[in-house]
């Protein structure tokens, strides 16, 4: 007989802002009931998008971020059991930064996956015991600025790495010039099976698998090649939930072997990017400046709301999440109808159907 609960695991997607999170937007109704919700989780997720430091260089790099290490402060008082390090801004004031941020969050006993000191670090496991049994918890990146990717002997983030190729379409590019050429992308084995391996050695000590994927590209509606087969991979590692961050809007979600992959879960916390931290120099025609890549981020994002029992996803649910003028999350269950449609446009033909209850958006495998 079978006397275990169920785990209420929440993930939420991105998570930056420079300083503390004022008093009054914690306050404010809508926010207060994403509060409530995340304190409510027995475990709750997030991908921490910037360090927490305020030592460093920046990185040459078109967008820096970093964060007020007092910040850890928002991540406890928001509920925050564990968060992912593997992202494109976790070493934008170098190792320093880095060090900073892990050396914070374990003084704060706040758990971490996908960053480390080196290469064997950045690829350990984190578990987490609920009332449903224990999660255990991956993270890796496929956008791997230069010298961001964990090495044997240095400090970085646990990699994917990806190579882009472009296929060149003569007949349509005469018919029509300017158009964009196809591009198909390849993820390193080596670093694929590496993943795989981590997973499989968590699913000896966890009951259910999570991975934290920071992939795709920013400010796109397209799922990339690579995405679905490193998912896939995964899963059939043992992955039970892939959460997909990144692109900084809401994308598909695949079910593969019955578990479910979040292609991109969407911002959470994303405050506007600092233009001290920018670097338009190094993109086509100074095109990337900070206000232009924070316009292309869209303004919702979801909460996924797991119930888990041992080694199995009872249920699957989203909360819908909308950003205010400052870019903080506030509860908004009056628009459940519209994110299930919107789902169900971003996941045709990927296996999910989406449907309403409550204010919340039940996720089913077809």
């Amino acid at each position: 007989m079978n006397n275990r609960g169920t785990t209420r695991l929440l993930a939420a997607g991105d998570w930056f802002a420079q300083g503390r999170i004022p008093e009054a937007v914690c306050a404010h109704p809508e926010t207060a009931a994403v509060l409530n919700e995340l304190n409510a989780a027995d475990i709750a997720f997030v991908n921490l998008e910037a360090p927490l430091t305020a030592r460093g260089v920046r990185a040459e790099k078109q967008n820096t971020l970093r964060a007020d290490p007092g910040q850890i402060q928002d991540l406890l008082g928001f509920g925050v059991d564990i968060v992912s390090l593997a992202n494109n801004h976790m070493l934008d004031y170098g190792v320093e930064g880095l060090a900073d941020t892990l050396a914070l969050l374990n003084r704060h006993d706040l758990r971490q996956v996908g960053a480390g000191s080196n290469l064997a670090a950045a690829r350990e496991t984190a578990v987490l015991e609920g009332p449903g049994g224990r999660v255990g918890f991956f993270a890796f990146a496929s956008t791997l600025p230069q010298g961001f990717a964990a090495a044997e002997e240095r400090p970085g983030i646990a990699p994917i790495h990806v190579t882009p190729a472009f296929v060149v379409e003569n007949p349509l590019a005469m018919e029509q010039p300017g158009t964009a050429p196809p591009v198909m992308t390849f993820p390193l084995q080596m670093d694929v099976d590496a993943a795989a391996a981590a997973i499989r050695a968590l699913k000896t000590q966890a009951d259910f698998a999570v991975i934290s994927a920071h992939w795709g590209v920013a400010g796109q509606d397209a799922v990339m090649d690579y995405q679905r087969e490193v998912g896939r991979a995964l899963i059939d590692a043992g992955g039970d939930l892939i959460l997909g961050h990144h692109p900084h809007r809401l994308h598909g979600v695949e079910f593969y072997r019955d578990r479910p992959i979040f292609y991109s879960i969407g911002n959470f916390v994303f405050e506007p990017l600092p233009p001290s931290g920018n670097s338009p120099h190094l993109s086509f025609r100074g095109r990337m400046t900070a206000a232009g890549v924070y316009g292309v981020m869209r303004r919702e994002g979801v909460l996924v709301d797991a119930r888990v029992r041992g080694g199995q996803l009872e249920q699957l649910t989203l909360l819908p999440i909308r950003l205010d003028g400052g870019g903080y999350p506030t509860l908004r269950p009056d628009a459940a109808e519209a994110f299930a449609a919107l789902m169900t446009d971003l996941s045709m033909g990927m296996g999910a159907t989406f449907d309403c209850a409550d204010g919340r958006v039940r996720v089913r495998n077809i």
